[in-house]
């Protein structure tokens, strides 16, 4: 949940920096939001280690967290929010936002009551996506745990490890059935925002 809204909300400005603001380098800041999806599990793992574990960095205690794991599915899923996130901003005009700023209305509410709700399908889609692969992720999970910081792809990991293939498998089961009912409900949540749309 944590990496999912962290992701997406971090997509959303980014995205919305690269499609509408006229900042200089908005290209760049859009290549390197797509560069994780380059760059194995296993490197952005060890590469938050040693960020995290070097100072200045050092003193932030994420080492061993939960939160540092969030942080590697963050940086790892960027690529893909940031696109779910670029084509949804694209597809809605600026004249809405002109309208609204002609309405007198302010930045942050032409955001809240005429942006948001057009681009909450989207984002909604997103996140998702990518909590459900963030639920099954393994190799950021199982470079950045500890004892105080195990997922379920660790812990089944561990399980297999130690040969104890039934409760990997009927672990493996919940996972399916837990990723099935995220998505199923998620679809429909999607489906019915698009009917309000229209």
């Amino acid at each position: 949940v944590a990496t999912a809204t962290l992701t997406m909300l971090l997509c959303l400005i980014v995205a919305w920096v690269i499609v509408r603001s006229k900042i200089k380098g908005r290209a760049l800041l859009d290549g390197l939001t797509f560069l994780p999806h380059a760059i194995p599990g296993v490197t952005i793992g060890i590469a938050l280690i040693y960020l995290y574990l070097n100072p200045p960095l050092n003193a932030l205690p994420l080492y061993g967290t939960i939160w540092i794991i969030v942080l590697g599915l963050t940086v790892g899923y960027t690529a893909f929010g940031s696109r779910a996130m670029n084509g949804a901003i694209a597809q809605i005009h600026s004249e809405l936002e002109e309208a609204g700023q002609v309405s007198g209305a302010a930045w942050s509410t032409i955001m809240r009551r005429i942006i948001l709700p057009l681009l909450l399908p989207a984002f909604v889609s997103g996140w998702i996506w990518i909590a459900s692969h963030s639920l099954r992720s393994f190799s950021v999970p199982l470079i950045l745990s500890s004892k105080n910081s195990i997922v379920i792809s660790v812990v089944m990991w561990d399980l297999w490890n130690n040969g104890r293939a039934g409760p990997t498998a009927a672990l493996g089961v919940l996972l399916i059935f837990g990723l099935a009912l995220l998505t199923i409900s998620g679809r429909w949540l999607v489906s019915r925002l698009n009917r309000q749309d229209r």
